[in-house]
């Protein structure tokens, strides 16, 4: 089936083992020396992953990869490792970062001043299942009190499944248009749809902090598999930027959508791009079968 261009970028953004490979190239018109593009997500997994690139002229989606280069990581200051060069412009490291670790990612290049950037590991994200309070179409969860913004989408499946672990498989399906009876989310991605009497966000919501614990729903669900992000607050800010990128390369109507305030966020010091951290839960809801 065609998708546009949001679509399939959202679509590789959520999904689980893709996720640290979400990072989008920059494309640049080259004036003068250029740039390098540094995408690192920290994981709870066992090894960590970084892609290091140039930027690229406009249209080009050739990247060069930086052949040469030291990347070390420090953990509240304190070196970790350093990591090694696998294959074409991707670079692994053996470690597990911790929730609430303060990381900093060095990069030294010849001929080039050394690139530096940190983040925060988010907390983990307090939430669960509440299938008692599901109503027709929506399917409910609580939150404890969390102080830190979180991302939500869902993935159609056509059928209950029980699984241990929960994942998403290749069959699901994004949902495009997902609302919520939250009471605190970002609205830059809503919609208005029949007829202006239902607001639904555009594949993800961005879901503010609460001082409290709160049941909410989403919804239109059926059987589907829902995944709630903690994200750290670089990644927070890179997400919501590229979003609206994309937002902004299908507004046809309106050309001032085009101007650089739409330009994606970097945390990169000499350089471009974005090192964060997330972790992601993923929650079953069914129809009929057990969770």
């Amino acid at each position: 089936m065609k998708k546009n261009c949001l679509e399939t970028w959202l679509i590789v953004l959520t999904l689980v083992g893709l996720l640290t490979a979400c990072v989008e190239e920059i494309n640049t018109p080259i004036q003068g020396q250029r740039q390098i593009v540094v995408n690192c997500l920290l994981t709870l997994d066992k090894v960590q992953k970084l892609s290091l690139t140039y930027t690229n002229e406009l249209n080009n989606t050739a990247y060069e990869e930086v052949p040469e280069a030291i990347v070390t990581l420090y953990e509240f200051n304190q070196l970790v490792g350093e990591f090694h060069k696998v294959a074409y412009g991707e670079w692994q490291l053996a470690f597990k970062p911790v929730r609430g670790g303060r990381y900093t990612l060095k990069i030294q290049t010849p001929n080039h001043p050394d690139l530096t950037a940190t983040t925060t590991f988010p907390e983990h994200l307090p939430i669960h299942r509440l299938r008692k309070e599901d109503k027709e179409r929506k399917r409910a969860f609580r939150i404890k009190k969390n102080t830190e913004t979180f991302w939500a989408c869902a993935f159609f499946k056509d059928q209950d499944t029980i699984m241990r672990p929960v994942v998403i498989r290749p069959n699901y399906k994004m949902i495009e248009d997902i609302g919520t009876d939250y009471p605190r989310t970002d609205q830059f991605n809503m919609q208005a749809t029949e007829a202006n009497k239902v607001k639904l966000h555009h594949h993800y919501i961005r879901m503010l902090p609460t001082a409290t614990p709160t049941t909410f729903t989403l919804y239109p669900l059926y059987g589907s598999v829902v995944s709630f992000i903690a994200v750290s607050k670089e990644y927070d800010r890179y997400l919501k930027s590229s979003l609206l990128k994309m937002q902004a390369y299908e507004s046809f109507q309106d050309p001032t959508q085009w101007l650089e305030e739409n330009a994606i966020y970097s945390n990169i010091e000499n350089g471009v791009g974005i090192f964060g951290a997330y972790e992601e839960t993923l929650l079953n809801c069914n129809n009929s079968l057990p969770e």
